[in-house]
């Protein structure tokens, strides 16, 4: 009978100190950067910082655009998410609670068509491929230099592309381009 209470109480001790140590006073946050249409978006960069103490932590959104915060203060934040072809995404009144997952999914809008390139080649393309590898749309630069590049694309149905600059007949550059209308 000794032993029988002993080995309860060994039980009960190490259930307790394992659930003490498991605790935090830290939370995490963490979710999936988004596109309008629902498709993850990598390497965004995500601020976030403390609406009280302005303390700030950056992280960058992994290959299916998840991201995660850990061992973040509790508290109230504001998150800023920005991708490359994407407006900047803002957020307040966050609430991040100690020993919990706080998931917050960030949603970023298209942003501008305009395409930056520079030509240093005799000739240059800009083209602009579907998901599929189809060529859908090409354009011929011929200004040298840096220059800004609008793309017409009304004949385009909304969904993701990628479009690809060609120097001298080489792919040089590639970005994915996502199209709403």
């Amino acid at each position: 009978m000794q032993f029988r209470s002993w080995a309860l109480a060994l039980v009960m001790f190490v259930f307790t100190v394992g659930s003490i140590v498991a605790q935090t006073s830290k939370g995490i946050l963490a979710g999936t950067v988004r596109d309008t249409t629902g498709a993850g978006i990598p390497g965004a960069n995500i601020t976030i910082t403390n609406q009280d103490t302005g303390e700030t932590r950056s992280v960058k959104s992994e290959s299916i655009g998840s991201y995660r915060a850990d061992a973040i203060s509790p508290g109230i934040y504001k998150l800023h998410a920005e991708a490359s072809g994407f407006q900047g995404f803002d957020a307040k009144d966050i609430v991040v609670r100690s020993s919990i997952v706080t998931s917050f999914d960030p949603v970023v809008k298209v942003g501008s068509n305009d395409v930056t390139v520079e030509v240093e080649a005799n000739s240059a393309q800009l083209k602009v491929y579907s998901m599929t590898g189809e060529e859908v749309h090409r354009m011929e630069l011929k200004q040298k230099g840096a220059g800004q590049v609008q793309l017409s694309v009304r004949e385009l149905a909304s969904g993701v592309y990628v479009y690809r600059l060609f120097m001298n007949g080489k792919s040089v550059a590639s970005k994915k381009l996502v199209l709403e209308k």
